[in-house]
């Protein structure tokens, strides 16, 4: 990454309203934690202080203009603990609208909105009059989609939150939507469509205009590259009006070893990402690449480098043995995991199983077992195994029992007694044991394998 670039295009970049970007930043700053102090070597984002507007095609542009006042706007934010919203309406940078949109007899009041340059934040209310037709007096729900997609394919829906308040005749709402893109569109447009609140039929209809400014960025163009076909590529760094962003790339195709990017550290030890917090922004399915964005945060004032620290996730196909057998083991084909089966036996309406769990366990994972167990084994009618779907492994309703009452009979030993109901809420249609497997699946106990570190350096 070469520095003396990256500050030529910093400088180069035309950012009028300068007060604007300070007020974003001061309300990142109280917001977010940990704090780090502004790094000018890195990269351009721009404005992630991008002001939206929200309107369903009749808002006047003098509307436009209104932004929001404290304490009435804030103190709503202030009601979520969205300390970012309760600065920016502090320093008029929230757009209060008031719009108002009825239908069925449910009101809608879209009250403001702000953009962060990573999510979409949405408050309003809504209405009714009388009871709702669904859910418990102090419950709301939405059934809503963004940008024109259906159903459970809308990108905005990965990672929404919504809260709400109760309030008189209706609810305080606050949604939070993850912008699900790598790269900022220019001039887009939001559609948000609302098919039902608490079971009122309706759509609900407005835009979310994102305006956000030009930004430049460096690109990096590193890639780490994995036996398994994996690769880690780390794209560029944005920086905005406060934290930088990481962009970086993750390539899996090889569908039982995972590798994720875990921390990256600078070299004066701090800590500047996680990978847990990292935000999904694109998913090429046919080619397996996820792509993500990370605020980067704590980095030191004089480091020359970042290290990143992968990570590998090993997963197996779940394993099944025919019930025949008063006597068997169900091996891991990738750690020294087994169950041993000691003894099935079939009483009346009951099956009993005795086996210990074998094999490499850390102290949490072995304290986890007597609960786990209780739902990790399952019976299924042995025709109908092929009707399991290992991506989206629901045992077959009819022909599958998958909960036991489970007793602990040497907690050291990991010794187990699994008693299944076969008459139970679940239950095996003819059942017979002989045409039974026992199905587990070990993955979940597997350790990440920590892999080989790689540093990127900072060119003077």
């Amino acid at each position: 990454m070469d520095r003396q670039k990256w500050i030529k295009e910093v400088n180069s970049v035309d950012v009028p309203k300068e007060e604007v970007f300070q007020a974003i930043s001061q309300g990142i700053k109280q917001a977010e934690k940990p704090h780090r102090k502004k790094r000018k070597i890195i990269g351009a984002l721009t404005a992630a202080a991008a002001t939206i507007i929200i309107g369903s095609g009749f808002v006047s542009p003098a509307a436009n203009q209104v932004l929001a006042k404290t304490p009435i706007i804030g103190e709503l934010y202030k009601k979520f603990d969205d300390k970012l919203g309760m600065r920016l309406a502090e320093e008029d940078m929230v757009t209060n609208l008031n719009e108002t949109i009825t239908k069925n007899g449910v009101t809608l009041k879209v009250t403001s909105a702000y953009f962060n340059g990573f999510q979409v934040t949405i408050v309003g209310e809504v209405y009714k009059k009388g009871k709702w037709p669904a859910n418990e007096p102090d419950e709301i729900s939405f059934d809503m989609n963004f940008e024109n997609y259906k159903g459970d394919a809308d990108p905005w829906l990965d990672g929404h939150t919504s809260d709400f308040n109760q309030i008189k005749d209706g609810f305080e709402f606050h949604w939070t939507m993850n912008y699900p893109y790598e790269d900022i569109k220019e001039n887009m447009e939001l559609p948000v469509t609302i098919h039902n609140i608490n079971g009122v039929k309706g759509d609900w209809k407005f835009s979310v205009p994102v305006e956000q400014r030009k930004f430049t960025s460096i690109d990096i163009a590193h890639k780490e590259t994995y036996e398994n076909g994996s690769y880690i590529e780390i794209k560029r760094i944005l920086e905005g009006s406060e934290n930088p962003t990481l962009i970086y790339s993750i390539s899996n195709p090889n569908e039982h070893d995972q590798v994720y990017l875990s921390k990256a550290v600078d070299d004066k030890g701090n800590e500047v990402i996680s990978g847990f917090n990292s935000q999904l922004v694109d998913d090429s399915p046919e080619d397996f690449i996820e792509t993500f964005a990370s605020e980067i945060y704590s980095l030191g004032k004089e480091a020359k480098s970042i290290t990143f620290y992968p990570e590998l996730n090993r997963y197996e196909d779940t394993l099944y043995q025919n019930l025949n057998k008063s006597g068997f083991v169900l091996a891991s084909n990738r750690t020294d995991l087994a169950l041993r089966v000691n003894s099935v036996k079939q009483e009346k309406d009951k099956l009993i199983l005795d086996y210990n769990v074998t094999g490499t366990l850390d102290k949490a994972s072995k304290s986890d077992l007597k609960y786990n167990l209780e739902y990790d084994l399952t019976l299924v009618d042995e025709k109908h195994v092929k009707d399991i779907d290992e991506d989206n492994p629901f045992p077959p309703e009819g022909h599958s029992i998958s909960r036991n009452k489970l007793k602990v009979l040497d907690k050291e030993k990991l010794h187990f007694q699994s008693v299944f109901d076969l008459k139970g809420e679940e239950k095996i249609e003819n059942f017979k044991l002989e045409e039974t497997v026992l199905g587990i699946n070990f993955s979940m106990y597997f350790d990440s394998v920590e892999l080989e570190p790689f540093t990127v350096k900072f060119k003077d």
